[in-house]
């Protein structure tokens, strides 16, 4: 299935596609005079669809590791942080707004060389901000240092059984001081509240410090991917 992409249009002033399964391969002739973004995930071990897409001019951008940590017995880790976790409210935004700006350096749309870092920053700005119009995720944490917003983590529903990280953030200025674990461990502690039997997050396998934050919070890899991006006729 090839399918539409109207959110990633705000950003990237072309028509944007999904593709999804290897049978549609066949069906991007008729993409091929229109200026267009195309993205595809593929499970690392789908050989076949992988070698057909770099047939198709399309680039490897990111391996996405899939990590899962098990609720029922959640534990906690005490902090000496002089830090505040707290659910997100409405006068929050502004801050949020800037932070999601600006925090992102790591994500596949920031290092797609053919997306401009503006675009990239103003793609994770609308996503975040987009919680606030109901249309993303269900519960946004925060993290406050002296009444400063210095991260945040941004939940969504997959099922009844788990929840996702959609978005963890912090300050570039704040950054190995613990909050990232802080979030993470408040969001676990939530979702088992919630009933939810399992939380599910996603970084990139060249994103080492993520990885290794999530090991150490008993995250275990479930799965891994490849993103591949095409771009036609684009000038970012």
């Amino acid at each position: 299935m090839i399918k539409r992409d109207n959110f990633l249009e705000q950003f990237l002033d072309c028509d944007c596609y999904t593709l999804s399964n290897y049978s549609d391969i066949s069906k991007l002739g008729r993409l091929c005079r229109s200026k267009h973004f195309l993205q595809c995930k593929v499970d690392i071990s789908d050989t076949a669809f992988l070698s057909a897409l770099l047939e198709q001019q399309f680039s490897l951008i990111e391996t996405n590791v899939q990590l899962e940590s098990n609720l029922t017995n959640v534990e906690f880790l005490k902090s000496d942080l002089n830090l505040q976790i707290r659910p997100v409210i409405a006068k929050d935004k502004q801050a949020l707004s800037e932070l999601s700006g600006s925090a992102f350096t790591n994500s596949r749309f920031h290092v797609d060389p053919k997306i401009s870092n503006k675009s990239a920053n103003d793609l994770k700005r609308k996503w975040t901000l987009n919680f606030f119009a109901g249309s993303r995720g269900f519960e946004m944490l925060v993290a406050e240092s002296n009444e400063r917003i210095c991260g945040y983590l941004l939940l969504t529903k997959i099922d009844i059984v788990s929840a996702a990280i959609d978005l963890i953030a912090v300050n570039k200025s704040y950054r190995r001081k613990g909050i990232a674990t802080a979030l993470i461990e408040k969001a676990k502690a939530m979702c088992a509240e919630l009933g939810f039997k399992s939380l599910r997050v996603g970084t990139q396998q060249a994103n080492v410090t993520s990885l290794k934050l999530y090991k150490k919070l008993n995250f275990c890899v479930i799965d891994k991917s490849h993103v591949f991006h095409r771009h036609h006729n684009t000038h970012e």
